[in-house]
């Protein structure tokens, strides 16, 4: 396993670990769309195949930056479709019933177009609550600020208007919240120049 760009980890119901990464070619001839490994320690890792059997197409790129969550019985993976240099990126939403998947892809979640925001990459899906208090939120954003929205209970649409977090220094949003502060984590710097990068 030469690389996992833009993980995503998650506890499955069977006690394992497992890590979803970026699109990527691995070895000459060998490409992996939405490549999944597990472990049990977080520490020896294993591939154990792709999250889908047939690669969404409801726009061309490659699947960037996919985040899985478990949630109500179902793994829920929110996932970024562009170009390097897209003007419409876009982010997916598919689901499975067991971590391997295979994932269902349900299409276009939303994209720059419909949410005015450039660079709609690199989702986050956050919720908190419990019963009816529960709130569930979508983060993403590269570069172009960063955004959150309310989303309904079944995490099929969204509600309310968006709302920013964050300026244009980052991507690859992750929200932790803590002794009732919520903290930001974000990649900022430029990527995928080898030595040049300054990625951080």
């Amino acid at each position: 396993m030469p690389d996992l760009a833009d993980p995503s980890v998650v506890r499955g119901k069977d006690g394992w670990f497992y890590a979803y990464g970026t699109e990527n070619t691995w070895f000459e001839g060998i490409h992996r769309v939405t490549p999944i490994v597990k472990s049990p320690d977080l520490v020896n890792w294993e591939y154990v195949g792709d999250a889908f059997a047939v690669k969404p197409s409801w726009k061309s790129g490659g699947i960037w930056a996919p985040d899985v969550t478990f949630y109500n019985e179902k793994y829920y993976m929110f996932y970024s479709l562009s170009l390097w240099g897209d003007s419409n990126p876009g982010i997916g939403l598919a689901t499975a019933s067991t971590p391997l998947g295979p994932f269902e892809d349900h299409g276009k979640f939303l994209d720059s177009q419909s949410s005015g925001v450039e660079n709609s990459i690199d989702p986050f899906f956050y919720f908190e609550g419990e019963g009816r208090n529960r709130k569930f939120y979508l983060f993403w954003g590269s570069f172009r600020g960063i955004f959150g929205i309310e989303l309904n209970n079944s995490l099929t649409e969204v509600i309310g208007e968006k709302f920013r977090i964050g300026g244009n220094m980052f991507e690859a949003t992750v929200i932790y919240k803590k002794d009732g502060k919520y903290f930001f984590f974000g990649s900022g710097g430029f990527c995928c120049d080898g030595p040049n990068s300054t990625y951080k």
